[in-house]
């Protein structure tokens, strides 16, 4: 898929939004809520997907053909929680859901 392809966002659905495991590159807490600059991608696929891949014979679709219908965005995003929130909660669950 070419770069021009890819600048019709309209015609991409947004399928999942990954963060990543590894450790942010920047952290600071300021006025109660703690930063961190975090890498994360965006997988976007065709909306009209179906009519454009084949399926093989288990009904599964090889990676040359998501290719053609889906593309990554990488990028780092500033993400901020609230101080209070991660000290009462860093014991019993997660704060983010990581990829």
């Amino acid at each position: 898929m070419g770069y021009n392809e890819r600048q019709r966002y309209g015609e991409y659905d947004l399928v999942s939004i990954g963060l990543f495991r590894e450790n942010p590159n920047y952290y600071r807490v300021l006025n109660g809520y703690i930063y961190f600059y975090q890498p994360m991608e965006f997988l976007y696929r065709d909306k009209n997907y179906i009519d454009k891949i084949k399926f093989n014979d288990t009904g599964s679709v090889s990676r040359e053909e998501k290719d053609k219908v889906e593309f990554m965005v990488h990028m780092y995003v500033m993400l901020r929680i609230k101080s209070r929130r991660y000290r009462k909660r860093r014991k019993t669950a997660q704060i983010l859901t990581m990829k």
